[in-house]
């Protein structure tokens, strides 16, 4: 390491009770132009030797010269020292603030191994001069960048004294530095605290530290150095010392880089201890963020990059008046909770600042939790009768690189009986780094707005969106003819978005591109967008009227009215209709749109037209015929009325007329069919031609199945001379001439040539019908011969229901 850095060109400033800048050891390094006591206002920070020892050893341990053949070496050899002589007597306010801001660019490092009794009593801090003093060194300090304050976490853990009581310490503004034993393990006396970044080497084991000592007699030993020197006194200038030799490597560092650098490099000592938090940055109230390594700590520095500046969450001040429940681990708990906006803020120091009355409060516990469920241990029960907490600030790293957004979770416990106290209020203070704002805008890609009528307008939205914080501010813009119609500012919070709607409003029929810019303070974003522009469209509709149907069509296509008799047509488009009248109607006539005759209508759209086109039924007249036919008879109606056949077997009705025809059989018959124009069971015709139907009806004949053994009865002749006249008739012959036309039972004998009778007048119907007769059972029936059977009346029976 020392190779690579020694400290040159770094100022360390000793804040304590003197430097002996004549030590041979230290001489080299001081610097008389920047060096002042505050005690008794001179420029000589020499101390009283019978009393001053403490500020030459912590200077031993900073910058002591090294590699000149006497003594020590402090760990920045070359640094340059500035004695600033201020705890040899009682300080006022002002002269505290003097101290820590004298020379505020000319001194980097602040090195302050001192601080309230670490009595276990005490709980005090800088007055607001000296609050001011070191604000203002952070601020502008090192031009700028920040002057480092390193200081003692305090000695008291034997009094059970934590540096969180100490005001000077947990100063986010400070390096809090513990003190690590040559054992490895935290030293008996290093308070331990929420607010401490490092610990480092010091007494507490088996040694103490080797430094400068006042020169001879007086000092801690007789010699000009010291082996017994110790404590967080010691630990501290030894982190002084690293961050000089960091700050040599690299002199853009700010306060805050010199902070996160010695987090992250730090090393994690004693890693089974229980008190490790468990997140990238793992911390323990005993030694902080871990080990300082000099090494590793100018490694890192050598190539950091400089954080972003700090920020803050806005303080929340809860106001509550609740009595402290006396001697009880459950106590009090408040909670504040961040907002989301403030997911992307990450944590470096936790500020609680606390106001409650209690007559001892030394029995008080306050514990903040994080919305990681990480606690920070702010004040620890311990002997102090001292009364009240009035708005103590309590600090906190533990939570150094969590995420500030959720609730944060103040408990306060009264640990011991008797005393009791009242929680006034507190307040959540938050710093650390949150991303700089960031657009993102959606959609991606190019937005098409599609095609839109000219002269008339579409809208898309697109949105904007923080994606990083703390605020995005921007606006959008675009060109014609496309437009910003609303949410063309924003201002937007980390994780706000914010819809911006777009117009495209087409002036011609074309294509048209552009593009629309986002431009913000978290970079500038640019969305393509399109569209097209269409031509006017008006309604083209045609009407039919009239008592007749027909059909209109369209040219260019697009109307079939029919069904579809309306379109949407572009202005000044010639369209072109046809009306086709259907069958039994005449197309009589356009009317509208400047159309009329019979012929076709053209007519060239720009304005919403309709057209009305005019059918009328045709007074045609068309005939409707019943044809009785069969074996039987029987009345054929029709609905509507005109046919009662019977009497009235044909009627004239106007073309397309649907008549509905009901056949009834007369007594002995029933009916079998429609024929002709209709078949089946049922007629219904539309009349556009002249039309036929037969209606035919069956004979029903007595003892419909004859078989062997039946006794042949007059009635089966009678029916079946009655079945084959009507037949007969049906086909334009006469009545047959029946041989004793009379047939009465049990008077008239049935003759066999009733039988043969019965065949030849059937038979004549079927020759007039252009049929072949049957043939018969028997065919010839010969008088006393020949037996009349059921097969030669079932044979007629089927004959005649054939030919029906």
């Amino acid at each position: 390491m020392w190779p690579t850095t020694r400290g040159s060109g770094v100022v360390i400033g000793i804040v304590d009770d003197g430097l002996q800048h004549t030590h041979p050891d230290l001489q080299p390094n001081y610097s008389s132009a920047l060096s002042f006591d505050f005690n008794f206002n001179d420029s000589d920070p020499s101390p009283n030797t019978s009393v001053d020892h403490h500020g030459t050893a912590v200077a031993g341990v900073a910058a002591a010269r090294g590699d000149n053949g006497i003594g020590v070496s402090g760990a920045a050899p070359l640094a340059t020292l500035a004695g600033l002589r201020l705890i040899s007597a009682a300080a006022t306010d002002a002269q505290e603030a003097d101290a820590l801001g004298h020379q505020g660019n000319a001194i980097h490092i602040s090195s302050n191994s001192w601080g309230p009794a670490d009595d276990g009593k005490t709980l005090a801090g800088p007055g607001p001069l000296t609050q001011s003093a070191i604000a203002t060194a952070i601020t502008q300090g090192r031009s700028g960048k920040g002057r480092i304050f390193t200081w003692a976490a305090g000695n008291g853990k034997a009094s059970q004294d934590n540096c969180n009581f100490d005001g000077y310490a947990n100063s986010r503004y400070v390096i809090a530095v513990g003190a690590l034993a040559d054992t490895g393990t935290q030293a008996s006396y290093s308070e331990p605290c929420a607010a401490m970044l490092v610990t480092a080497p010091s007494s507490g084991g088996s040694r103490g530290v080797t430094t400068t000592d006042l020169v001879g007699a007086p000092g801690y030993t007789t010699t000009d150095y010291t082996s017994t020197f110790g404590g967080t006194s010691s630990a501290t200038p030894l982190v002084s010392g690293v961050i000089a030799l960091m700050l040599a490597r690299n002199q853009a560092l700010t306060w805050r880089d010199v902070q996160h650098i010695l987090v992250e490099s730090a090393f994690k000592i004693n890693p089974g201890d229980s008190g490790w938090t468990t997140g990238e940055f793992a911390h323990n109230e005993k030694f902080g963020f871990g080990l300082v390594d000099a090494q590793a700590a100018v490694n890192l520095a050598t190539t950091w990059t400089n954080v972003a500046a700090e920020a803050s969450v806005p303080a929340v001040t809860r106001t509550l008046n609740v009595t402290i429940p006396d001697n009880n681990a459950t106590g009090v708990s408040d909670n504040v909770t961040i907002a989301s906006s403030f997911s992307n803020f990450t944590v470096e120091r936790v500020e609680v600042v606390f106001d409650a009355t209690h007559t001892y409060r030394g029995d008080l516990e306050v514990t903040l939790t994080s919305p990681a469920g990480v606690s920070s241990r702010l004040a620890t029960v311990r002997n102090d009768s001292g009364d009240n907490f009035a708005s103590w600030r309590f600090g906190s790293v533990r939570h150094w690189g969590e995420v500030a957004a959720g609730t944060w979770t103040l408990k306060v416990a009264d640990r011991v009986a008797q005393d009791v106290g009242t929680w006034k209020s507190w307040k959540l203070g938050i710093y650390g780094t949150q991303s700089p704002p960031a657009i993102s805008v959606t959609p991606t890609g190019t937005t098409d707005f599609g095609s839109v009528t000219v002269d008339t307008s579409t809208d898309r939205d697109f949105t904007v969106k923080n994606t990083g914080g703390p605020t995005l501010t921007g606006s959008a813009s675009t060109s014609a003819p496309f437009s910003i119609v609303s949410g063309g500012s924003f201002s937007l919070g980390a994780g706000a978005s914010q819809t911006v709607v777009v117009r495209f409003s087409p002036t011609s029929v074309t294509t048209f591109s552009g593009n629309v810019s986002f431009t913000s303070n978290g970079g500038d974003i640019s969305r393509a967008v399109t569209g097209t522009g269409k031509a006017v469209q008006f309604s083209l509709t045609v009407s039919k009227a009239g008592n007749g149907t027909g059909t209109v069509t369209s040219s260019p296509t697009g109307i079939s009215c029919g069904g579809d008799c309306s379109e949407s047509v572009d202005s000044g488009t010639s369209v072109t209709l046809t009306a086709t009248p259907n069958s039994g109607s005449v197309f009589t006539g356009w009317s509208g749109g400047g159309c009329s005759g019979t012929g076709t209508c053209t007519v060239t759209v720009s304005a919403a037209t309709t057209i009305t086109a005019t059918f009328t039924a045709s007074q045609q007249m068309f005939t409707l015929t019943v044809v009785r036919k069969g074996s039987a008879s029987g009345t054929v109606t029709s609905s509507p009325s005109g046919i009662n056949c019977g009497s009235t077997c044909s009627a004239s009705y106007l073309v397309n007329t649907v008549v509905t025809l009901t056949a009834t059989p007369a007594a002995g018959a029933t009916f079998k069919q429609w024929g002709g124009a209709c078949s089946g069971a049922s007629c219904t015709v539309t009349l556009n031609t002249n039309k036929t139907v037969d209606a035919v009806f069956a004979k029903t004949f007595t003892d419909a199945s004859l078989v062997v053994g039946n006794t042949v009865k007059a009635v089966h002749f009678t029916e079946l001379r009655e079945a084959i006249d009507r037949l007969r008739a049906v086909n334009g012959l006469e009545a047959f001439a029946w041989t004793d036309p009379t047939l009465a039972a049990g008077s008239t004998a049935v003759k066999r040539l009733h039988l043969t009778e019965l065949r030849t007048a059937l038979s004549e119907a079927y020759d007039k019908a252009g049929l072949t007769a049957p043939a018969y059972t028997d065919p010839s029936i010969v008088a006393k011969q020949t037996r009349i059977k059921a097969a030669h009346l079932n044979q007629l029976r089927d004959a005649v229901r054939d030919l029906e």
